[in-house]
């Protein structure tokens, strides 16, 4: 009848609780704020990185194209009772993926591998998944660049910063309003409601990046104990240099 077998709720969460596998060695998200999601699955990421590392830099691509090639099918799932599984299974992958490439490439490569990977990838599905999944891609954008090298994913946050401009802010809009007839008013309603829907999903995986963006700038000396072991150390004059291009463009922009 619709209903979940009561014996089972207590069973549910433990298994999701589980699956966010909070051990010392893979505490995540690290800082600020935690997980916005209670279905995305940090073991699933933590598999799909390890995938893409252990094909190496020469087939690393190769192999985030094929998981990215399923990721897409699944992000674009017809109504079915796993529909929200398979959505959720999409932004782990890419979560897994991107992380794993920001391990082996440099950000001058990384630059090159989101323009024609990742974010082609992100063009495709962002406009696909409802606003209800969109907390697992938080999670995934938080997952894949936390603590790493700003400039190796400056050209997410470009992207980011690009769609959220170009969604809020429309140049004819008023003049469109004015000239709608009236039988195109329901017609534009929808559209109205379409594209808040989708401001809403750029700000919210906006709001991912500046949180990661925020970690990485403060200093070192001021992270917590863990991170030691899971960051590259850097100079903090170099820290300072390599973030003030993302800054910047986010100040400029927005």
């Amino acid at each position: 009848g619709g209903h979940d077998a009561q014996w089972s709720a207590g069973v549910e969460d433990l298994i999701r609780d589980s699956g966010r596998n909070v051990a010392p060695r893979a505490l995540f998200p690290f800082t600020r704020t935690g997980q916005s999601s209670g279905v995305f699955k940090v073991t699933h990421a933590q598999f799909v990185q390890l995938m893409v590392l252990k094909a190496g830099v020469e087939g690393a691509q190769a192999t985030t194209k094929f998981l990215l090639k399923d990721a897409k099918k699944l992000a674009a799932a017809p109504p079915n009772e796993d529909q929200r599984n398979q959505q959720v299974t999409s932004a782990e992958i890419f979560a897994g993926v991107s992380r794993g490439l920001l391990m082996l490439f440099e950000a001058e490569e990384m630059s090159v591998i989101y323009k024609t990977v990742l974010l082609p990838y992100l063009e495709e599905i962002i406009t696909k998944i409802p606003i209800s999944i969109a907390g697992a891609y938080f999670d995934a954008f938080r997952f894949g660049i936390q603590f790493s090298d700003s400039r190796s994913f400056l050209a997410l946050t470009s992207w980011v910063v690009e769609n959220i401009e170009s969604s809020i802010w429309q140049s004819n809009g008023e003049e469109a309003d004015e000239s709608m007839a009236d039988g195109e008013e329901a017609t534009g309603a929808a559209v109205g409601s379409e594209g808040f829907t989708l401001q809403s999903k750029y700000l919210y995986l906006g709001s991912a990046v500046l949180v990661e963006l925020d970690a990485y700038t403060r200093k070192q000396e001021d992270q917590p104990w863990f991170t030691s072991k899971l960051t590259v150390s850097h100079e903090k004059d170099q820290v300072k240099d390599e973030v003030v291009e993302s800054w910047q463009l986010i100040k400029e922009k927005l």
